[in-house]
């Protein structure tokens, strides 16, 4: 029986290098052939091929998912989703998100984020550790915000009364 949940399985990285052909064989479309649209169901196109813990990436997500499991050892240790394409679509996912949260996102977009966790929390992924990282983002921002209505608020005070000063 194959074991795709053993990162260093050999049917897991088969699996993980045969789901670009798999797809096309199926009648999906490269998102290059495709106008350039993409989404999960016309094959998402990796630019270049690299391996973590036997996810297959894009390249640019292989330091932050390394970082991600040093720190956090066992978030896949439940994971059930089986099929590597969909594993790694997450996987590059729980990156674009940990990336986003270390360069000042806007509001809107945590909100997104929060939401896409929880939801991918569903496929047995730990990700407790990046729900309360959203949450934290999320109160820094309602902060900075409130501090600059607040100063909008001053200014437009003081600017009022020095109008009806005259």
């Amino acid at each position: 029986m194959a074991d795709f949940n053993n990162p260093g399985s050999n049917e897991r990285q088969r699996a993980n290098v045969s789901w670009k052909s798999t797809l096309l064989d199926k009648g999906f479309s490269d998102a290059k052939e495709n106008g350039g649209n993409t989404n999960i169901l016309s094959k998402k196109s990796f630019t270049v091929n690299s391996f973590v813990r036997s996810y297959e990436v894009d390249e640019g997500n292989v330091g932050v998912l390394s970082r991600i499991f040093q720190e956090n050892p066992y978030i896949d240790r439940e994971f059930k989703l089986k099929y590597p394409y969909f594993q790694n679509v997450l996987m590059n996912e729980i990156a674009g998100c940990y990336r986003s949260l270390e360069n000042n996102p806007e509001v809107e977009e945590v909100v997104g984020m929060y939401e896409m966790v929880k939801d991918m929390e569903l496929t047995g992924l730990e990700l407790t550790w990046l729900k309360d990282r959203v949450s934290t983002v999320s109160e820094t921002l309602k902060k900075r915000h409130q501090e600059i209505a607040d100063k909008l608020s001053r200014e437009v005070a003081l600017l009022e009364q020095n109008y009806f000063d005259f």
